[in-house]
């Protein structure tokens, strides 16, 4: 799965990166066969490039280095990472002559390979609501989320330091029906892991994140709740403290206790019939030994 999204076939990817070199992203890719995540084979799938000399799309070198790689190692994914890097600036211009420069590498061959754009968005404005609002927030021209059949947003569940939780929205999709999707994810070393029963009114974007209630609990808070690991409290008892400790309210205080809340990094979660108790990981338990 990728993105909450089931991955149906088996498939060569090129990686054209300009944000994180090759070693770095190999290095990723190690830790997550590690985890066994990836299969054993992996390096004959996914291949990637050192950053380039130049990320110019329309660029004819640029045109046939890439289309060789693609016939040769039989891609049929290719990752442009990111858009800004292969544009001069950001007008339909630019963008325009990027799409060329795909289709002239694509044209022409057995099978085409499709391209997954790695873009960032721009600072979220008060009219970017829920839904065909919120494609307004990728940073660029119209043409950028007019051309591509599929959009999926990646936003940090809060901006608070450690919370690795994010949201992928499914913005648009014009091969299927599932416009508007989300699935919560766990940001790990190894990748991201889903997140069951997230409740999304959490979300910086939906009221309960970033400017909500949950704004008011840091992990200090957690950290003086447990004494730093070395007490333990049944969840009742734990959610006062937090309460106390933080000035917030019982249901912000639940969700941030919870094992799906923006510490459960931190939390060591047992669980004994309808008695939850909750503590602070050790520093084994986080390395998962």
């Amino acid at each position: 799965r990728w993105m909450g999204h089931e991955i149906k076939c088996r498939f060569a990817t090129l990686w054209i990166g300009d944000e994180n070199n090759k070693r770095r992203l190999s290095n990723q890719l190690k830790a997550m066969h590690a985890a066994g995540l990836l299969p054993d084979d992996f390096e004959k799938w996914i291949f990637i490039t050192d950053v380039p000399e130049t990320m110019d799309v329309g660029d004819h070198a640029f045109i046939a280095h890439t289309r060789r790689i693609i016939e040769e190692k039989g891609i049929k994914l290719g990752i442009l990472d990111t858009v800004s890097s292969a544009v001069v600036d950001e007008t339909a211009k630019d963008f325009s002559f990027m799409f060329r420069g795909m289709k002239a590498i694509n044209y022409g061959l057995p099978v085409r390979p499709c391209w997954l754009l790695v873009h960032h968005r721009r600072k979220p404005k008060s009219e970017d609501t829920d839904g065909n609002g919120r494609l307004h927030a990728i940073s660029g021209h119209q043409v950028l989320r007019r051309k591509p059949r599929t959009i999926i947003e990646l936003e940090r569940v809060t901006e608070q330091s450690g919370d690795r939780r994010v949201v992928a929205t499914l913005l648009k999709n014009s091969n299927g029906k599932s416009e508007g999707e989300k699935h919560a994810l766990q940001q790990t070393d190894r990748g991201f892991d889903e997140i069951e029963n997230f409740d999304f009114s959490e979300c910086a974007g939906g009221g309960g994140g970033a400017g909500g209630h949950n704004e008011k609990i840091t992990e200090a808070h957690i950290r003086e709740v447990f004494n730093n690991g070395r007490v333990s409290y049944m969840l009742g008892d734990a959610v006062r403290k937090l309460m106390k400790i933080s000035g917030s309210g019982d249901k912000a205080a639940y969700v941030n206790l919870s094992a799906n809340g923006r510490f459960a990094h931190l939390l060591k979660i047992d669980k004994q019939g309808k008695r939850i108790e909750v503590g602070l990981r050790c520093a084994e338990d986080e390395d998962g030994e």
